[in-house]
């Protein structure tokens, strides 16, 4: 699958590759007014996770929904009090989503316990996080910042 989203442009198209030929599968609007900043998908293709400039995080499954029938969250969360999540990915087990945006740490959910369980510093004071992105293995979780540093 494939998904891609726009800054500042509300919703996120989801896209099924098969031999070659890319397929829409799903679009997904829950913001109002309020665009998409990333997106993500699960190990096993079966959840989308969507940001946005509201702060929000928003799980879908994009089998339930099409064109012509937008898709109902399963889960919705705000991590950044508020703040504009700029990033979102998930881990390898899909159990955990790393997130960053207007805010100088990078956050770790537990999906499981609809939960923030770590908070990861490192970033400068009073800047933001622009892209996280979990290893393969799940073991690292590396992010850039507004400041350049990585």
């Amino acid at each position: 699958m494939l998904a891609t989203s726009a800054l500042g442009v509300p919703g996120v198209c989801v896209y099924k590759w098969d031999s070659g030929t890319l397929t829409p599968q799903a679009t997904l609007d829950h913001w109002g007014d309020s665009g998409a900043t990333d997106v993500s998908i699960n190990c096993n293709n079966q959840v989308v996770a969507t940001a946005s400039e509201m702060g929000e995080i928003v799980l879908a499954l994009p089998e339930t929904c099409g064109p012509s029938k937008p898709g109902r969250p399963l889960y919705s969360f705000t991590p950044l009090e508020d703040r504009e999540v700029r990033s979102v990915c998930f881990d390898p087990s899909s159990r955990y989503i790393a997130c960053g945006g207007e805010f100088e740490h990078v956050y770790i959910w537990d999906l499981k316990k609809k939960k923030k369980v770590r908070e990861l510093k490192g970033h400068a004071p009073n800047g933001s996080v622009a892209c996280v992105q979990y290893s393969s293995d799940g073991h690292l979780i590396a992010s850039g910042g507004s400041g350049g540093a990585v």
